[in-house]
């Protein structure tokens, strides 16, 4: 691409531009008042951004799309970055993870209900959104004892005219659809779990300890005791929000942190002056700090229901333009800065935690130039953020597992490790299973990895591109082997597709550390879940034997490792067991003969 020469067709007006690398993919989109002047600016070498570099080495080609104003160039931003997920651009994980609650006020017995997009119907009220779904439904869980409002959707609650639920049984529920609640009381409970919501927990439990005293005095103590309940359900709530600041405070506050091309935005909720949330949201690599800023905060609150004043620490690129969106919406947000009183507290708060995260965030950086060095030695496609590494484990052909480990950032996110129980795979067929493994793998709904891992040779890695190639992923997944040296005995040996001849992998190199440390991990976790399962089908023979129950198994699965040791062993057998030497040697003999034996064929069913 001639750069300059492209240049000259970019008009002086605003719009959005699209940066593209050799392989098409879109790898950023921004947003200008002036396109050419915008552009210009990315070749003048007067920018001193630190990811600029890196950008500009990838970018082969772009493209510009203009618009009337700044504003629409806002949202076709907004849109493109959804639609294209750019490597440089800040993107918040999709609107599925962040929940809402809904309360469906033009019902006449309202609902709540959490929610991941919009409302389900029309005049919704909507609270939110919350980073963490665990602790809205915690929290529910509490409010409803408070405010028994139905969770059922309309047809459940047609369902339920004669007999209603068990969520009446266990008191979440005043059962409106079988008229147990007036409508009238209804309503009461519905407008006291909007003023919950809205942050006014302190005056309501006020009021529920004004009603529990009162019904002890008219010795209506089963009421007294209905509300005693009530009142402490809500108490459970309102402790975990216990940092309280100022009881008519309802505002969201935003700071941030940047350093090296890494950029954490910390937010902080505050709901009747209680600290009731708080996210931090980190991004690298930084092509400009500003802009993605007003990306965060618009793709974040387009869709709030409800929404409180948005304060942010100081000025940033383009704030004038969002404030500008933001109050044009169905439900306006303000967004304002504020540096007096309790805000600037607050605001201070925000700032440290995200000054607190990017520290954190530092440490990890080192891992990310080894995922760079990985990319460059290797020739790989694109940087290997997600690495997911396959491992095989069998004895014998028996019990053979499969194991994936996965690295995000250069560190295991263990809540992603699976393990694959082989089920169409019989006796010593290390191709087989990789190819089972794998298969079952890119079949799930989760996310891609950038760089698979295969623990082996030429061999295990052709079996892999097979299977990519069959998923019609050749294009988004790289693929490599690792392998011992086996002509040194020293360093490691890393196969890729089409490649003839390995490459070395020496030693005390970082990249070694990490992709052993990676293939090691897996190896681990593979072999300890064939070591589960080889241990549960060693009790299940044990019980078989005759002269052992449950207890002397327990005690020889606890000992042993395999059926052979324990044959092999008759006065351990005997100290163990606490039994007569003579007796374990029976035992044992027993067991020689069940190992001696052919196996039944059998075929796993299990995961």
């Amino acid at each position: 691409m001639n750069w300059e020469e492209k240049l000259q067709e970019v008009p002086h007006q605003p719009g959005v531009y699209i940066f593209k690398n050799s392989e098409g993919r879109v790898i950023y989109v921004g947003k200008a008042r002036d396109l050419r002047k915008r552009l210009s600016s990315y070749r003048s070498g007067k920018d001193s951004r630190p990811l600029l570099p890196f950008l500009l080495k990838d970018i082969t080609d772009f493209e510009y799309i203009v618009t009337t104003n700044e504003t629409e160039a806002f949202l076709l931003e907004d849109t493109l970055i959804k639609k294209h997920k750019p490597l440089y651009n800040i993107r918040l994980r999709d609107d599925k993870t962040y929940v809402s609650l809904e309360i469906t006020i033009k019902d006449k017995f309202p609902g709540i209900y959490i929610i991941r997009r919009k409302p389900r119907k029309k005049g919704s009220l909507v609270f939110g959104p919350y980073s963490s779904a665990s602790s809205v439904r915690q929290s529910l869980r509490y409010i409803l004892r408070v405010f028994p409002v139905r969770t059922c959707t309309d047809t459940q609650m047609k369902m339920h005219q004669s007999r209603p639920c068990i969520y009446y049984q266990i008191k979440r529920c005043s059962a409106p659809c079988t008229g147990y609640v007036t409508e009238e009381e209804y309503s009461k409970y519905v407008k006291g779990l909007i003023n919950f919501l809205e942050g006014k927990g302190d005056r309501i439990v006020e009021e529920l300890k004004k009603k529990v005293e009162e019904y002890a005095e008219k010795m209506e103590f089963e009421k007294a005791i209905e509300y005693r309940d009530r009142l402490k359900a809500l108490e459970k709530v309102l402790t975990r929000q216990a940092v309280v600041v100022n009881k008519n405070l309802n505002a969201d506050y935003i700071s941030w942190a940047y350093k090296d091309g890494h950029m954490v935005i910390s937010r902080v909720v505050v709901r009747g002056g209680r600290l009731v949330d708080s996210e931090n949201f980190s991004h690298y690599p930084v092509v400009n700090m500003g802009e993605e800023i007003g990306n965060y905060i618009y793709q974040f609150y387009r869709l709030a229901g409800n929404p409180p004043p948005v304060i942010y620490s100081e000025q940033f690129e383009g704030i004038e333009v969002l404030r500008e969106l933001l109050l044009s919406l169905d439900t306006p947000i303000e967004v304002k800065t504020s540096v007096r009183g309790v805000n600037r507290d607050l605001l201070a708060l925000a700032t440290k935690n995200a000054q607190t995260y990017l520290e954190n965030v530092a440490l990890r950086e080192s891992k990310l130039k080894i995922l760079e060095k990985i990319k460059t030695k290797f020739g790989l496609k694109k940087l290997p953020v997600r690495i997911e590494c396959i491992d095989i484990s069998e004895l014998g052909g028996k019990e053979a597992v499969g194991s994936m480990v996965t690295f995000i950032n250069g560190e295991p996110e263990k809540s992603e490790y699976r393990r694959y129980r082989i089920k169409s795979v019989s006796g010593i067929d290390d191709f087989g299973m990789i190819r089972e493994v794998l298969t079952r793998r890119l079949g799930e709904e989760r996310e891609l990895p950038d760089l698979l891992l295969i623990d082996g040779g030429k061999g295990q890695l052709s079996v892999a591109e097979k299977v990519v190639k069959e998923f019609g992923l050749e294009n988004e997944i790289d693929l490599l082997a690792i392998a011992k040296d086996r002509g040194t005995g020293k360093g490691e040996r890393i196969f890729k597709y089409g490649r003839v001849n390995p490459l070395k992998l020496k030693p005390g190199t970082e990249e070694f550390r990490l992709l052993t440390y990676i293939r090691n991990e897996a190896h681990r976790f593979a072999v300890s879940y064939n070591r589960l399962l080889r241990k549960k089908n060693l009790k299940s023979v044990l019980l078989n034997i005759r002269g052992i129950g449950h207890r002397r198994a327990e005690l020889l699965w606890r000992n042993f490792s395999s059926l052979e040791e324990i044959a092999e062993n008759p006065e351990r057998v005997a100290e163990v067991l606490k039994i007569p030497e003579e007796k374990a040697r029976e035992i044992c003999q027993e067991i020689s003969q069940i190992i001696s034996s052919p196996p039944p064929e059998i075929h796993e069913s299990g995961t």
